[in-house]
């Protein structure tokens, strides 16, 4: 994607989800495995929309007795684990309240895909240290605090 040296991140972010938008339906009826969805949606929304870069990027990374979809760094640091599932498996996230709390035990969010992936990304994050985990069949996206663990500022 090409932009403007004087273009806003946020413009081009937006620009990145409006395109991925538009091509979704040419696409939509391929979504078959996991891996479909990882590499036509959540590998262009990591990369063109949020702006990670490969180096901070690393999948199928070991993490206890599984293996992490992705794992978000900066400066080396682990930030962010996303577990990816393939598009048949519906959170029923849809009607929700977009960037609204909820509680992860609570009963808003009781999908057995959804519980199943929140599970799994939390064993993830606690192996590799992160604050935050997601989870997402490519459509749906929960993003969520997976340990309360904040690191210490030195001073």
């Amino acid at each position: 994607m090409s932009s403007s040296p004087s273009a806003d991140p946020i413009d081009v972010a937006f620009v990145a989800l409006q395109n991925l938008l538009k091509e979704f339906p040419s696409f939509e009826a391929t979504l078959n495995s996991e891996a479909d969805v990882r590499l036509k949606i959540v590998d262009t929304m990591l990369s063109d929309v949020l702006g990670w870069t490969k180096a901070e990027t690393q999948t199928a990374e070991s993490a206890g007795a599984g293996f992490l979809d992705y794992k978000l760094s900066v400066n080396g640091i682990a930030r962010v684990v996303i577990e990816a599932k393939r598009a048949g498996r519906a959170f029923d996230l849809i009607e929700r309240e977009c960037g609204f709390p909820y509680k992860l035990s609570g009963p808003a969010l009781k999908n057995t895909d959804l519980v199943e992936g929140i599970r799994q990304a939390i064993q993830y994050s606690a192996y590799k240290g992160t604050e935050l985990s997601c989870v997402t069949n490519g459509q749906e996206w929960l993003v969520f605090r997976s340990n309360r663990h904040r690191e210490v500022s030195q001073r």
